[in-house]
């Protein structure tokens, strides 16, 4: 279920209690792009903030439960609450990096290293909403992720199967278990130096 459009007017932001959701930027010849996965806890919406309309669409990708806050009341809380508004600037920030580090991936990274990269960033979210952070289910499907990530279908079929070949993951739908995080976090040292 659509939770905005794009080009929408902009009057509030979201938060993720429960599922998940993705953010999706149609370009004027109608290609799709994934911009962002948001999981339970997670801020979205706020890109409207700008020039007062969306500049992308929110989709639910599961069965979800969003709270949605007028932002004009969110700023009457910023203003009377210090604490609270540099709550939301640490969600913001932590959002950009996720942003950028997806940004560097994609100009600079293999297809295997992306793939990594994003099994190793949901699992470090998983754990920072004290989830399992080595077992869980995958909310995008694989269109969506390879999307996400900038690949073709097949390369991120292709990259799942090698690193499950490898011992390094078990992938199951989208049930996915970390067996062998050493090695994950190793390709991914490849990326930074």
């Amino acid at each position: 279920q659509r939770i905005y459009s794009q080009n929408a007017p902009f009057y509030s932001c979201y938060i993720v209690k429960s599922g998940a959701v993705k953010t999706v930027y149609i370009n004027a010849q109608g290609q799709e792009r994934v911009l962002g996965l948001y999981l339970p806890g997670d801020l979205f919406g706020l890109e409207g903030v700008g020039d007062g309309s969306h500049t992308c669409s929110a989709q639910a990708l599961e069965r979800s439960l969003i709270c949605r806050i007028n932002f004009a009341d969110l700023e009457q809380h910023m203003a009377r609450m210090p604490k609270f508004q540099r709550l939301l600037l640490q969600l913001m920030s932590d959002q950009l990096n996720v942003a950028h580090g997806l940004i560097c991936s994609l100009s600079q990274s293999t297809a295997e290293e992306r793939v990594v990269r994003f099994i190793l960033e949901l699992s470090e979210r998983y754990r920072q909403r004290k989830l399992s952070g080595t077992e869980f289910r995958l909310a995008m499907t694989k269109t969506d992720a390879a999307n996400y990530l900038g690949l073709a279908v097949e390369t991120l079929s292709r990259v799942l199967g090698r690193l499950r070949n490898r011992g390094l993951i078990r992938i199951q739908g989208r049930q996915l278990q970390i067996l062998d995080e050493p090695s994950l976090n190793a390709i991914m040292e490849r990326t930074v130096h």
